[in-house]
């Protein structure tokens, strides 16, 4: 099937009447280029800044009703699918809608935004449903913009039959040309949805400037479910793009998913301990930094792995580290090497390092005379059914670990999040295009550092990434190497994005029921 996504320029409130007429004609340019199924962007009509003229408001609003209506039209008259983009009030309500259209004009479907984004939580009620609906071409699903930044929703239109998803946007963005104009949800956290769900991604946006506020990326894409970027827009003008895909095509091979583990996933907000842990105080901000050190090497030996931790033990010492995150060993027994590296270690140093197991891998952290805490995999073919995800209180914050292509299964990271973790380490052996992005998405989704190592240092290589998804440190590709970052664990405790967006807050835990089947 052929899909548009239309990237609509930005207009006030105020201008909605133009707003509509415009969004009008681009929609029949789409028709008139071919397209099967038609996205616009997140509120297309009327505008996305409501509350900058609240008289200006109610009269666009009272038109959304003839917006719907003439998007349904065209539908019919020209045998397409629509996806309107519509601030939709309902009642006493409004919600920031996405109505989806069948080429009959009858509406197959809608998606009301659960994330709200910053301002807009001020006019714009929550919605708390998703769910995915059938059309002529496949199943489909549909989220609004900051939906994206929680895995949870993506993840139960995917387990719902969804083949596509359909994110329709207002990407903020800001940049002094429009060239270098950037946002995370575009750089690698959409690509990771559409990679870690097996999904094709359409992204419709806005561009320009709304109310000499708010500046939009542009860059509208369509994704395939690989995590490529098949199809793109510019940053800087008004256009649609066009892409041909198939539903039906072959799609990633994903890890399994072990549901019995994700309970917490599903608890009230103020259950969970991230919640307590976001009130809790940090002390002194020189008692709570911390120099982390990710290494990768490779050892074909327990021995020899042994003789390389020594190594770069000796060298953490001398940098003032805190916390040395060693890659997984290869061979040998974990308690072993436990026992072989901790003398190695300098007062007051922790290290994370795992080791194979016949159920799996396990880890341990641990100073020169204690252990803090032990960590297995809890998925995999290896894996004891028994596991589970768990995090450990330790000097340097609360630490958690996922192995390999557990960082591929949203619900894992997202699991030692809630419970409070601070720090994820991600033990790998395996090179693969998308370990940056997922690296960085699984850091700003939960809003916490992640630190990857490996054991297999050929086009690979180990990071530290922030709560922000920024890459603070990384080692060079094909270098036996450790690389330093200084973090500072309690800002994993701060879950603000922008005012009245918070990862933990804004998640509404007893509606992800689907994520446990």
């Amino acid at each position: 099937m052929r899909v548009a996504c239309i990237q609509q320029m930005a207009q006030g409130i105020a201008e909605y009447d133009a707003v509509f007429d415009a969004m009008v004609a681009l929609t029949e340019e789409a028709i008139a280029g071919g397209a099967d199924l038609i996205a616009q962007p997140e509120a297309a009509y009327p505008a996305y800044f409501l509350g900058i003229d609240p008289a200006m408001q109610k009269k666009a609003l009272a038109r959304s009703d003839d917006y719907l209506k003439a998007m349904a039209s065209l539908a019919r008259r020209n045998g397409v699918h629509i996806v309107a983009g519509v601030a939709l009030p309902v009642g006493e309500e409004i919600f920031n809608a996405a109505i989806l259209y069948d080429d009959r004009g009858i509406e197959l479907g809608r998606a009301y935004k659960s994330a709200l984004w910053h301002f807009d939580s001020q006019w714009f009620t929550p919605g708390d449903s998703y769910q995915a609906f059938d059309t002529k071409f496949g199943r489909m699903g549909m989220m609004i913009c900051a939906d994206a930044r929680l895995p949870e929703i993506a993840r139960i239109l995917a387990l719902d039959g969804a083949k596509a998803i359909i994110d329709i946007v207002n990407l903020a963005a800001a940049a002094p040309q429009p060239a270098g104009l950037m946002n995370l949800q575009y750089a690698f956290m959409l690509p990771v949805r559409a990679r870690e769900n097996g999904v094709w991604i359409l992204m419709p946006d806005k561009v320009g400037l709304e109310a000499q506020t708010v500046s939009y990326l542009g860059r509208s894409m369509v994704i395939n479910p690989m995590g490529d970027i098949v199809a793109e827009a510019s940053p800087d003008k008004a256009e649609i793009v066009y892409c041909d895909i198939d539903l039906n095509a072959s799609r990633p091979a994903l890890p399994e998913r072990r549901p019995a583990l994700y309970s917490a996933l599903a608890r009230p907000t103020e259950d969970l301990p991230v919640h307590a842990s976001m009130h809790s105080g940090i002390g002194t901000f020189a008692d709570a930094e911390a120099l982390v050190t990710a290494v990768q090497f490779a050892a074909d030996s327990a021995g020899e792995y042994v003789d390389k931790a020594a190594k770069f033990c000796h060298a953490a010492s001398l940098l003032g580290t805190r916390l040395l995150c060693l890659p997984p060993a290869r061979h040998g027994v974990l308690a072993d090497i436990v026992g072989a590296v901790q003398p190695r270690l300098s007062e007051g140093m922790l290290a994370v390092l795992a080791a194979p197991q016949p159920d799996g891998y396990g880890a341990v952290v641990c100073d020169n005379g204690r252990i803090y805490g032990e960590f297995q995999q809890t998925h995999g073919a290896a894996a004891d059914a028994a596991g589970e995800i768990a995090v450990a209180d330790t000097p340097v914050g609360k630490i958690g670990a996922i192995f390999n292509d557990e960082a591929y299964i949203p619900e894992v990271s997202r699991v030692s999040m809630v419970l409070g973790c601070e720090v994820l380490i991600w033990f790998d052996s395996t090179p693969r295009p998308m370990n940056t992005k997922v690296l960085q998405t699984r850091a700003a989704e939960n809003k916490m550092y992640v630190v990857r190592v490996n054991n297999s240092v050929d086009e690979d290589c180990a990071a530290v990434v922030t709560p922000d998804g920024g890459i603070m440190t990384t080692t060079f590709v094909g270098v036996e190497q450790g690389a330093s970052a200084l973090v500072l664990p309690p800002l994993a405790r701060a879950k603000t994005v922008v005012p009245f967006t918070n990862v933990v807050t804004q998640r509404q835990g007893p509606t992800y029921g689907a994520l446990l089947r």
